[in-house]
């Protein structure tokens, strides 16, 4: 029976730039966004490496967690090893089996999108009041940056597959006599 605590990446999981420069910022590990629909968190929008999606994609798949708290409270969550093992027990071990120390959630909503960035830690590392406003404004930027990315990725699928649909009546169909040509 599979590890419950460890998630897999998705196929094709590539780490997001974007991501990777807001944790460099901060002087964090790692970031991930999570995005919430009908109140829950239930997608993982942009992760700057394969264990911090991990740790995204357990809450995003309903595992209780800071994310949630975060969310539902409007408030930062901080969780540290050690400290909240019995609160969220699954995510203590998926955080020990990342690497991670702690983490701390952030409520984001850029107005539409309601979600939480997740600053994920390998050592203990305070962060002032100042930093975190500011990772909350990076985090609803972060927010919009995922669901415009989102956004063009559907565009660009109907657009190939019209394309396609295109080229089949092209090819099937007779010469229906319409001349485009000035």
């Amino acid at each position: 029976m599979p590890d419950p605590t460890v998630v897999r990446r998705p196929p094709g999981f590539r780490a997001d730039t974007h991501a990777a420069g807001v944790a460099r910022v901060l002087g964090v590990d790692g970031v991930g966004v999570l995005l919430a629909h009908d109140g829950a968190l239930d997608s993982v929008a942009l992760a700057s490496d394969e264990s911090v999606y991990g740790l995204c994609a357990l809450e995003a798949g309903g595992a209780p967690g800071p994310a949630a708290v975060s969310l539902d409270s409007g408030e930062i969550v901080r969780f540290a090893l050690g400290q909240h093992d019995k609160r969220w027990p699954a995510y203590a071990d998926a955080l020990r089996a990342s690497g991670g120390a702690g983490v701390i959630a952030i409520p984001a909503d850029d107005g539409e999108h309601p979600g939480a960035m997740l600053l994920c830690q390998r050592r203990a590392v305070r962060l002032s009041a100042e930093r975190l406003r500011l990772a909350g404004i990076l985090a609803t930027l972060l927010i919009e940056t995922a669901v415009r990315g989102q956004a063009m990725r559907h565009l660009q699928a109907a657009i190939d597959s019209l394309g396609a649909t295109m080229r089949r009546i092209d090819e099937e169909a007779p010469d229906d006599g319409v001349d485009t040509r000035g």
